[in-house]
């Protein structure tokens, strides 16, 4: 993923300020490794780093940064997949400015205040996300994924560029077919992700499309090592050669069933398997948050960074293939409802009375002009299901799915290749109607062609081993609680921190499960200490 920073003013800034500038935003995005590249002209400076262990056969992917000089433009192309985020804000330190990043606390390091947007915690709570342009600190935003973001003399604008075209009209009539045509782009896509490297590890769980991931990355291999003309494979018992590539999965407290599932595969593909057990440690969120640079409502951060920390220790990788955003693509999994959009939510009594009061006259996401736009689109589809695949889509696939591991996954010097979120995979899910002409549901597009690959295993698509129960967060009142709790979920901390309400948060952490409240309330108070951040 590219990685960089930089700064465009329409005013005659004396170039050893912008030079400053660079250098402490590369004090952070440094840290992640690659060559440096810098660019300083009257008026804008661009710092960028290309990681050479990074680098794949053919990405095939589009340039996402133009700056034309003579006309003072600059460009910015976020993928529909919502790979490549990008934060930035405008009109800083003065009007007409813009700072952008791959990482807030690049923004940060140059001074940008640190406030933290209260709305966003309410938004959060209502859709498990905060959905793009908008991030947990005021006044910064995130390149909506299919969004250009364009600068030019002063002025920036975020236009839509690219979108998922439902009405296309498609060739593929049956479930068949689907499933020859996926299997085709897969293996092109599967080929030009691959490193010319050995540093390299599939990221495994037992769901359909990590499995297929993981076991056409294991063909491409097969079929490389073995300087075979013809695109064959078979799996087959151990023959205990030397392995180009790992896999790793997470589990905590795995169902032994879904456990058994990855040990078979990794059996039968014969590739060594590197198993990180979570821990439930309210210290580890620290290295979490300072990487997602967001509060949480579930473990899904802490999971993400336990599994790819211990992945770039234990395998030195540097490229991990994931079955990342096939759940949505494929419509297995689309957890925004319509509904959601529509209703209004009344705000959550875990907010201090302050707090609440602010968020009656604050602006709500879905008022925001770029929802509203976007909003005004998804209600263009006249069908339901294919109404919420959009929102899915547009939001759950870049928000939740691709940019959450692709920031903790650069924390660790690691990119993150998903075949599915090639542009032409893309593109042709998508297209696909809900049921095919052959009266066959696209969800079981998937499973059908796992079973070609896999016909023995048994897939689980609801597999939830990055979610688990923080149990220890219900102990930050005993004598037993470690500083960190103590730091955050303290009455005296709640009260001078002024964001959430002292007897709610009392309530919470008495009740038997840990609520996904308890969870905001933490991460939130946590990310405020770790950022130094206001209100």
């Amino acid at each position: 993923m590219p990685v960089l920073a930089g700064w465009l003013t329409s005013e005659q800034v004396p170039q050893n300020v912008i030079e400053s500038a660079l250098t402490s935003m590369e004090s952070v995005l440094g840290k992640h490794g690659g060559e440096t590249s810098r660019i300083v002209q009257p008026g804008m400076g661009l710092v960028s780093y290309a990681n050479s262990s990074h680098a794949a056969k053919n990405l095939n992917e589009p340039p996402v940064l133009d700056w034309t000089p003579d006309r003072r433009t600059f460009v910015y192309r976020r993928p529909l997949s919502g790979i490549h985020g990008l934060y930035y804000i405008e009109n800083w330190p003065a009007e007409g400015n813009l700072l952008f990043a791959s990482e807030i606390r690049a923004l940060l390091a140059v001074g940008v205040p640190r406030k933290l947007y209260v709305p966003a915690l309410s938004t959060l709570l209502q859709y498990g996300c905060i959905p793009a342009p908008w991030t947990a600190f005021k006044d910064i935003s995130i390149v909506p994924a299919g969004s250009i973001l364009r600068w030019q003399r002063g002025k920036t604008i975020i236009n839509p560029s690219t979108d998922f075209q439902f009405d296309e009209p498609t060739d593929i009539h049956s479930l068949d077919e689907a499933q020859e045509q996926l299997d085709t782009l897969l293996h092109t896509s599967i080929d030009g992700l691959l490193p010319t490297h050995t540093q390299l590890v599939s990221l495994i769980s037992s769901t359909d499309a990590s499995l297929l991931a993981t076991t056409l990355t294991a063909q491409h291999i097969h079929n490389k090592d073995s300087s075979s003309s013809t695109p064959s494979f078979r799996l087959t018992r151990p023959r205990h050669r030397s392995s180009p590539f790992n896999i790793v999965h997470y589990g905590y407290r795995k169902e032994q069933k879904e456990r058994a599932v990855i040990e078979q595969v990794a059996h039968m593909l014969d590739i060594p398997l590197l198993t990180v057990t979570g821990v439930d440690q309210p210290d580890f969120w620290i290295a979490a948050l300072t990487g997602t640079e967001s509060p949480a409502i579930n473990t899904r951060p802490l999971a993400l960074h336990q599994l790819l920390h211990m992945t770039a220790t234990k395998n030195s990788a540097r490229v991990a293939l994931t079955g990342s955003g096939a759940s949505v693509l494929a419509m297995n999994n689309l957890p925004l409802q319509v509904g959601q959009f529509q209703a209004q939510s009344a705000i959550s009594p875990i907010f201090s009375a302050d707090i609440q009061q602010r968020l009656k006259s604050e602006e709500k996401w879905e008022d925001s002009l770029y929802a509203r736009k976007f909003l005004r689109q998804a209600s263009k589809i006249a069908d339901d299901v294919q109404q919420r695949y959009y929102l899915n889509l547009h939001i759950w696939l870049p928000d939740v799915l691709v940019h959450l591991l692709e920031k903790l996954a650069m924390q660790e010097g690691i990119a993150i290749r998903s075949p599915f979120l090639n542009s032409d995979v893309i593109e042709m899910l998508t297209r696909l109607p809900a049921q095919m002409d052959d009266g066959m549901q696209k969800d079981m597009l998937l499973r059908k062609l796992t079973q070609k690959y896999l016909p023995d295993i048994m897939s689980n698509e609801h597999a939830s081993s990055l979610i688990f129960p923080m149990q220890s967060l219900r102990n930050a009142h005993s004598s037993d609680a470690t500083e960190i709790l103590r730091q955050t979920l303290s009455q005296e901390t709640i009260r001078e921190t002024g964001i959430f309400d002292v007897d709610e948060v009392s309530k919470l952490l008495h009740q038997e499960e840990t609520s996904r409240e308890l969870m905001l309330v933490f991460t939130t108070q946590l990310l405020f200490k770790i950022f130094g951040m206001g209100l």
